[in-house]
């Protein structure tokens, strides 16, 4: 769970944590590679930096980030990358 804080007293946050307990489980990863669909805009062509970080992401878990492709920040475009 991520609580942004700002200005919470710390009781409410504990509280909010102890809530929540056992409302989630965490099981291991079962797949093993992932694919990942980025979308460009004309002010933003490309996300070199944020690539990477999911990649790490992705490796940390013991996965491997096997395709990265770009399509433009666009419904039909997005549809045809994933279809």
């Amino acid at each position: 769970m991520k609580i942004i804080a700002y200005g919470v007293p710390s009781a409410t946050i504990d509280d909010a944590g102890e809530a929540a307990r056992g409302a989630i489980s965490v099981i291991p990863v079962s797949l093993r590679s992932a694919d990942l669909l980025v979308t460009s805009t004309p002010a933003a062509p490309d996300d070199v930096k944020g690539i990477a970080a999911i990649r790490s992401r992705i490796e940390e878990l013991g996965m491997s980030l096997d395709a990265v492709t770009t399509v433009p920040h666009e419904p039909g475009a997005i549809a045809g990358a994933l279809s």
